[in-house]
């Protein structure tokens, strides 16, 4: 999420409401099945490194 080694809780929401912004599906609704479902994936991993890194 482009954090670095010493970021903050405060750093870290930033970036994952920035990224969710970016990938989140209801963005991608009007994209090909291809595209949407490729961002689908990286919210997903996004979610998983939010809740990995989150304290």
């Amino acid at each position: 999420m482009g954090l670095s080694p010493d970021f903050t809780q405060e750093e870290l929401k930033a970036a994952y409401q920035r990224e969710s912004n970016r990938t989140h599906p209801d963005k991608w609704a009007n994209k090909s099945k291809a595209l949407q479902q490729m961002m689908s994936a990286e919210q997903q991993q996004i979610n998983a490194a939010y809740k990995k890194l989150k304290r």
